[in-house]
């Protein structure tokens, strides 16, 4: 029965459910967060754990009050926007990251 609805699909010009699963998850988006506080555990498990995350999801934005953390983890981690503590609602409705709540 399967194989008889795939070769109808196949016939009529339309992809298999697991290729149209497949496709609708390669061009779903990304989410988009950003760390909050650049200290020991974010620099080595949190950046480092989200930096092999990045088929599904990718950091934004960084906010610490250490500019020259700010300035070494965004240039090692390729993130462009560059938060303060003070600018923290700045990013939250900046649109640079995703709201999934």
């Amino acid at each position: 029965m399967a194989w008889a609805l795939l070769k109808h699909l196949k016939d009529a010009g339309l992809k298999s459910p697991e290729h149209m699963k497949r496709n609708a998850l390669r061009h779903r988006r990304k989410v988009r967060y950003a760390v909050v506080g650049l200290g020991h555990i974010a620099q080595v498990a949190v950046l480092p754990a989200f930096a092999h995350a990045r088929a599904n999801s990718q950091v934004t934005a960084l906010v610490s009050d250490d500019p020259k953390k700010l300035e070494t983890l965004g240039r090692r981690y390729r993130v462009d926007h560059l938060f303060s503590y003070k600018e923290y609602g700045d990013c939250l409705r900046s649109g640079f990251l995703q709201r999934i709540w």
